[in-house]
């Protein structure tokens, strides 16, 4: 059996990460001859470390997806030289694998008597008119294997029809075209000619789910053994599990793959963290961790440092307890802003310098918890040799401005009780890290009480034009998009692996790249710095995660359970009593779309008076930022009650 391999290639960077070679050494043991077509781009490394695995490659416009690829391959090796060969894989890399040895699979597909097989069937319906937002052209959709893996062999290879089908492929312009013309189309034509198809799934799928190599992933690779699966389980809309099952998914194929078979996890996780946003790598992993507070047992020589940044002389006591939790051998690092405060930190700490070994770092005002870490601390960050650094500072929060003192205070409990709680759960914290090589900062999740609300699941707030520039300026190579906020420390208390920030910590910042006080609220410099923590981590190759003591868990789920219930009962007249998650976000969208009709239906009027609707636009502007950070608060709320007035809105004191 002489057999040659296709494999098409596209990396946005060109970057070919550490799964494609092992891939390509595995199909080295069922190939005699390997072709790598890239589309568009390749690093240099990459070209060098392929040279080694494959016997040719070329790089090609990043155009036709991989139906042309195939085809510029084909063609490449020439239908007389494929005459040579008794079979040809087609593949390409946006799966992961294999699992389990190919001569092994190789072997077990010998006796299956067809023309051509793959790992799964997109599977056809004699009812379906239209697919993917077109009509299809066959009268309904037909049965294909699904074109990341097939192997044609030697009577359909050799045959009029497959040198025909490539000869006359039609152009491929964009993902539906790859599907009808790359796909449904070339199992539609070998079918028509009599060759007869394959699929290591056997059929059992049909009917199952919306898309079973997404949602039977994990029962495919356990229980069928199919020996690759999709990398798009990763970074599939949320939604796309929510509508039909929950979203377990994800997490159960790695950890099937990490405890149940050989393949190196690693590979997955180093091609994730650089190519998926991390918003959707924390959502389809479920990358957070719920710990308990009273108990532990895990047993650590790690290194581990505290800086917290001290400002506030008159709360700083309360944060004492929180200090207390870390282990014996923790190194506390104290930024202060001068002497007299330094003199009268000392002496409040007293007791805890018998414990732990103190010092303090003299600081500048400007910047203040974010220069900090980044100038105050930079040092214990790259020169301490700690292996994780927790991040703290006292915290008032927008109590301090006036409102009530609980609304502040709650945020300051929200992180410092997700982050050390207790001596149990900081172990338990030290464990995640010691356990986890991938794991690079955890967080507190961010408040959602009160005026927090819109921080639920992240924020950009006024930032992402800011964060995009420093991402650009210092050369973070991570995808973000402005739909999809950050899994960042909202509040700057966290803990991170000291090697995941170096590259953070090596920018030359200066006390005057921070405005001075009073500084906005949103907006600045130290706001995007927030935001850009858990995006250096990822782009040294880690992942963020999220952590919360299991009480706080517990009371969040309450919370977001009530609040999800509120909302459907608000728009069940639209959505009906049973909607889907898709449902019930398009329904949500049809009123920000039409906000007007739901001002309208509130009763809301837009101001008549010129001086009003001045008084209105500046209210819904930067502005109330601003004023609201340097005014009174009595005189704040005096401007709130005008404006709500001013449209006929209800008011409510904050």
């Amino acid at each position: 059996m002489k057999r040659a391999c296709i494999l098409f290639f596209y990396d946005k960077d060109g970057i070919a990460d550490e799964y494609n070679f092992y891939n390509l050494k595995e199909l080295r043991t069922v190939c005699d001859y390997i072709l790598v077509v890239i589309n568009g781009k390749l690093a240099p490394e990459s070209r060098d470390r392929l040279a080694d695995v494959c016997d040719d490659m070329f790089v090609r416009k990043n155009e036709g997806f991989d139906a042309w690829a195939y085809k510029d391959g084909i063609e490449y090796i020439g239908y007389d030289g494929l005459k040579e060969y008794d079979e040809l894989i087609l593949t390409n890399n946006t799966v992961y694998g294999p699992l389990r040895p190919l001569k092994e699979l190789f072997a077990e597909v010998e006796n299956v008597s067809c023309d051509f097989w793959g790992l799964q069937m997109s599977y056809g319906d004699p009812e379906e008119k239209v697919y993917l937002n077109r009509t299809l052209p066959w009268g309904c959709r037909p049965d294909a294997i699904i074109s990341n893996f097939r192997v044609i062999r030697s009577k359909c290879l050799h045959s009029i029809e497959f040198a025909r089908y490539w000869q006359e492929l039609a152009p491929v312009n964009n993902y539906t075209d790859a599907v009808y013309i790359g796909e449904l189309q070339f199992s539609y034509d070998m079918t028509n000619a009599g060759f007869v198809s394959y699929s290591l799934d056997r059929g059992e799928y049909r009917g199952a789910s919306p898309s079973p190599t997404i949602h039977n992933a994990y029962d495919q690779i356990s229980r069928l053994k199919i020996p690759y699966f999709r990398k798009r389980i990763f970074s599939s809309p949320l939604s796309h599990y929510t509508d039909c099952m929950n979203s377990t998914e994800p997490a159960k194929v790695l950890a099937y793959v990490k405890d149940h078979t050989d393949y190196d996890t690693d590979m997955i996780w180093e091609n994730l963290i650089r190519t998926v946003n991390q918003y959707d790598l924390h959502h389809m992993l479920g990358l957070t961790e719920i710990l308990p507070y009273d108990r532990s047992s895990h047993v650590t020589n790690s290194r581990i440092a505290v800086i917290f940044h001290a400002y506030y002389t008159d709360i700083f006591t309360k944060y004492i307890p929180y200090l207390e939790s870390f282990p014996a051998g923790t190194d506390i690092y104290f930024t202060v802003g001068s002497e007299e405060k330094e003199k009268l930190f000392r002496e409040m700490t007293a007791e805890l310098s018998k414990k732990y070994k103190i010092t303090f770092i003299p600081i500048e005002n400007t910047g203040r918890d974010v220069s900090a870490l980044l100038i105050g601390g930079r040092d214990v960050i790259l020169n301490g040799g700690y292996d994780y650094i927790c991040f703290m500072h006292d915290k008032k929060g927008i109590g301090a401005r006036g409102s009530y003192e609980c609304v502040g205070s709650a945020f300051s409990e929200t992180c410092f009780d997700n982050t050390a709680i207790t001596s149990d759960y900081v172990n338990n914290v030290i464990e995640l890290f010691d356990t986890d090589p991938h794991l690079g900062i955890a967080s507190p999740p961010p408040p959602t009480h009160a005026a927090y609300f819109r921080f639920a699941d992240g924020d950009w707030g006024e930032n992402y034009e800011m964060v995009c520039d420093l991402v650009k300026k210092y050369g973070f190579n991570v995808p973000i998009a402005q739909n999809k906020p950050p899994v960042a420390p909202l509040g700057t208390v966290f803990w991170f692996r000291a090697k995941a920030m170096e590259k953070l910590a090596k920018i030359n910042w200066k006390y005057s790249d921070f405005p001075t006080e009073p500084a906005p609220p949103d907006g600045s410099l130290m706001n995007a710095i927030e935001r850009l923590y858990s995006i250096a981590v990822q782009d040294a190759g880690y992942y963020p995660a999220t952590i919360m003591n299991r009480q706080y868990a517990a009371s969040e789920f309450a919370f977001y359970s009530q609040t999800m219930k509120k909302y459907h009962q608000l728009l069940s007249p639209a959505v009906g009593w049973a909607p889907s998650s898709t449902a019930f976000i398009s329904a949500c969208r049809s009123f920000d779309g039409t906000f007007g009709e739901v001002k309208k239906a509130k009763g809301l009027r837009e101001p008549k008076t010129t001086s009003g609707k001045i008084f209105v636009r500046l209210s819904r502007s930067r502005f109330k930022d601003v004023a609201k950070a340097i005014l009174p608060h009595g005189l704040w709320e005096a401007m709130r009650k005008k404006k709500c007035e001013q449209i006929g809105e209800k008011y409510y004191r904050i």
